[in-house]
């Protein structure tokens, strides 16, 4: 597996760059603190150093960009699941939630209005019952009689009504679970990547950082031979800061972090 690692410390911000331990897929270049460097053969040679752990850094960085954009496009893929899933969902509401909320609101304003009705009719049975034998109506009672069998009559087609309910809810929540478990699929596929650009994010900023810093410390090791001595014809060769594969390099890593900045908040919106 592909390691990267860099050892640095700024103690001020005039201060020369403590020691350089840069490794690439197990090649290790290494350059002491640059104040430790008491020869000028010594500073060209620490900044040579950190000049081929740059180019290697900047293979190790073009890998990180690929996987970058592999990522990038398995978030932006997820685009398109989440609005088949959201179709779905607004399909179940509308079509399916949607009716037999509807249904069950108007049996249930039934079945209430039953309920008034076979209370008053309980009411005036009892009512009738209290009377002695010889004072009840005839009338009275075969208008009962009647009210019962129209009670019973709407009973039975409100139990009817319940079981075609009961029957709907049935399919209602089995159209809800298959919503719920393509929901809770999304859910784990951006949990997934939102980890995978989690760890490039890290992995591109510390490449960055690693380039950087090289260039910064090979600079720096320039300025000490100058400054320290002038009369010397040697200076290290660091143009390759300033190339166009260091440019593009360090520009690609810019772009691609900024990419998944604004990819990493993507957060799964579905309900």
């Amino acid at each position: 597996m592909k390691t990267l690692s860099l050892i640095f410390l700024l103690m001020c911000p005039l201060t020369l760059m403590a020691q350089i331990d840069v490794t690439v897929q197990g090649t290790t270049y290494k350059s002491p603190a640059i104040g430790e460097l008491k020869s000028p053969e010594a500073l060209k040679s620490a900044a040579a150093t950190a000049q081929m752990a740059a180019q290697a850094l900047t293979g190790e960085a073009a890998g990180l960009n690929a996987s970058a954009k592999a990522t990038e496009t398995e978030m932006n893929g997820l685009t398109g699941k989440t609005k088949d899933y959201t179709e779905k969902l607004d399909n179940y509401n509308k079509n399916a939630l949607g009716p037999y909320k509807e249904d069950l609101n108007q049996y249930t304003t039934n079945l209430n209005k039953y309920t008034s009705i076979l209370t008053t009719y309980n009411n005036d049975v009892a009512a009738n019952n209290a009377l002695p034998a010889d004072k009840r109506d005839a009338g009275n009672v075969a208008r009962l009689n009647g009210r019962k069998a129209d009670l019973d009559d709407w009973k039975g087609k409100l139990d009817t009504w319940k079981g075609s309910l009961d029957t709907k809810k049935a399919s209602v929540d089995q159209q809800m679970q298959a919503v719920n478990a393509d929901r809770e699929v999304l859910i784990q596929q951006y949990a997934t990547v939102r980890a995978k650009l989690n760890d490039i994010q890290a992995r591109l900023k510390l490449a960055y950082q690693q380039l950087l810093s090289c260039k910064t410390y090979a600079e720096q090791c320039n300025t000490a031979l100058k400054t320290n001595y002038p009369t010397y014809t040697g200076i290290a060769a660091t143009d390759w800061f300033g190339s166009t594969v260091w440019k593009g390099t360090v520009g690609d890593l810019e772009t691609e972090m900024e990419n998944l900045k604004a990819l990493s908040g993507k957060v799964f919106g579905g309900n």
